[in-house]
């Protein structure tokens, strides 16, 4: 649905033609021309943004036309407001063969035709896909429905259907002009009537991701990073295996015994639970000794032997979860925009020096600190939530959703979710306030086999809790566990510009938002940690985002832990 230039260079003349002086008839000989009935063609196509001088808030990377399913359209409202004294709004609510699709210069446009029973000036508020709101109120009584559609602002929890989200088969995805538009209409002859061109937007905004780590061999995205650790572990000197003989005479096969001395004598720990000692003799046709288990000293009794292999390790993490946060649960049917101390707003236009900033309903409230309820998925609530065994695996986070391992497409990847618009002042644009990203990792070696729980003390990270103790003692307890493996990385926001002063980290319509991890830099916290907007406490549990962003505008994001 990209339109070049507006591609509508050939209406251009029936638009210079469209008044003549035979449209204008003189009421009365008296010089005044009567208001007639008129014919009005709409040339809807999709927006681009111009470029301009104050950042590139409106600007993306690139742009993208988008799925077939996101540009589908099967009716509209399309509002006239009369800008004459004494004219009535004209409100039409077009299925699709109204709409008259054609291609242009390649590009999908639409064409209704539209009368007015009075010719003059007219606001033009056109809605394709309109949701059952908008219908309502443009089927309703309401003299005034310009003003109210305009107005009109969409809510969604999170559960259930998403009216401004559709597919192929149900298109959906609701766009409005993205400009104020005008247009004088005085044609009364429908072989020339007069033409305007309207370009509209999608309200939605779209974040996707991109896969990358594709191991050797593989055709899957692995989503494995390699990373240098601080180990400082040390190995038990010698683990053996071996042979143990019950009182009922019945022999086990034991390993795993791990080699250490108690009251000066050389014993053997198995799981840190049972103490043998070996007595010397082989277990028939094997070369492996036999074992007598003996009373387990107390902690303080033994001392396991090692050999330090203190140092840098090649570790890696393989991501496979993710928790999108603060989705806004609100938004306006129109683009609504707002100066930069948000003394003055207006409804339709692109930002500018003047108008720096997007607003969605709640911006105002979240720029006062005023508490309330704006998204489906707070970070606090992403943060600390937990459930039980959710698909087998204990402490799952229910808001986590499984990564995609297989690219859509190079570019785009795959969509996590379509959002509405999230906005909120420069100043304000904390982690409790923003659209971000939790990942989960899992801590691994190169075959992506999980190493198992983890602990980390000053920066050190032990594979075994006897490996702990053996630097710090077993009274240690200021340490950090990362159960099964388990670490999480959160994004401090998605970005979506780095040049422009105002709109870092805002959500804003018609734009994808391409999310893609380039490096690691640590491991990430052992819990989910998101920061409460005054400090951040632990840069390394951050991603870092770096903007490279499609109408669809795309913002590309590139992370790095």
């Amino acid at each position: 649905m990209k339109i070049k230039g507006l591609l509508f260079g050939l209406f251009a003349c029936a638009a210079l033609a469209a008044c003549t002086n035979d449209d204008i008839v003189e009421n009365n000989g008296k010089g005044e021309q009567e208001k007639v009935k008129a014919n009005l063609t709409l040339v809807i196509g999709a927006a681009t943004n111009s470029s301009r001088a104050a950042g590139d808030a409106e600007n993306g990377d690139d742009i993208n036309t988008g799925t077939v399913a996101e540009s589908a359209v099967s009716d509209a409202v399309v509002v006239l407001s009369p800008q004459f004294e004494g004219g009535a709004e004209v409100v039409s609510v077009l299925n699709k063969s109204q709409l008259n699709q054609e291609t242009v210069a390649g590009a999908t446009v639409y064409m209704p035709n539209i009368k007015v029973t009075t010719s003059g000036e007219y606001k033009v508020l056109v809605v394709l896909n309109p949701t059952s709101g908008i219908k309502t109120i443009a089927n309703g009584a309401s003299i005034a429905k310009y003003n109210e559609i305009a107005e009109y602002v969409y809510n969604y929890d999170g559960t259930g259907i998403n009216e401004l989200i559709g597919t192929l088969e149900d298109p959906r995805f609701m766009m409005v002009n993205q400009r104020e538009a005008s247009v004088n209409v005085q044609s009364n002859n429908s072989e020339d009537p007069t033409t305007l061109e309207v370009a509209v937007e999608r309200v939605a905004a779209k974040i996707t991701f991109v896969p990358s780590s594709l191991t050797i061999g593989q055709t899957e995205y692995s989503n494995r990073y390699a990373l240098q650790v601080n180990t400082a572990e040390k190995v038990i000197a010698e683990t053996r295996e071996g042979y143990y003989v019950a009182s009922n005479g019945q022999a086990y096969h034991i390993t795993g015994l791990n080699k250490a001395t108690a009251s000066g004598k050389t014993i053997w720990i198995w799981n840190g639970t049972r103490a043998f000692e070996d007595t010397g003799k082989e277990y028939s046709d094997t070369d492996l000794l036999i074992y007598n288990e003996i009373e387990m000293p107390a902690d303080n009794a033994f001392e396991y032997e090692y050999k330090t292999t203190d140092g840098e390790q090649t570790w890696y993490v393989q991501l496979d979860k993710y928790a999108l946060t603060n989705l806004s649960n609100a938004t306006y049917a129109a683009r609504r925009i707002a100066n930069a101390e948000f003394t003055s707003t207006q409804t339709f236009g692109l930002l500018d020096n003047t108008f720096r900033y997007i607003m969605d309903p709640n911006t105002i409230a979240k720029n006062n600190n005023v508490s309330g309820d704006y998204f489906y998925n707070k970070a606090a609530d992403v943060e600390k939530a937990k459930v039980d065994n959710v698909s087998g695996d204990a402490g799952e986070n229910p808001f986590f959703a499984d990564l995609p391992t297989a690219a859509e497409s190079n570019t785009l990847g795959t969509c996590l979710t379509y959002c509405l618009e999230n906005s909120i002042k420069v100043e304000s644009q904390n982690p409790q306030s923003v659209t971000g990203i939790v990942f989960r990792g899992q801590i691994c070696n190169a075959e992506g086999i999980p190493m198992g729980t983890i602990y980390k003390k000053d920066n050190n990270f032990y594979t075994d809790k006897e490996q702990l103790y053996a630097v710090y003692g077993r009274d240690v307890t200021d340490y950090e566990t990362y159960e099964k493996g388990k670490c999480y990385y959160y994004s401090k926001g998605i970005e979506h510009s780095s040049t422009d002063t105002y709109m870092k980290n805002v959500i804003m319509r018609n734009n994808i938002y391409v999310l893609k991890v380039k490096s690691f830099k640590e491991i990430g916290s052992a819990t989910i940690t998101i920061p409460d907007g005054t400090e951040d406490t632990d840069k390394n549990f951050y991603l870092k985002l770096t903007s490279t962003i499609l109408p669809w505008q795309v913002r590309f994001n590139n992370i790095e832990f």
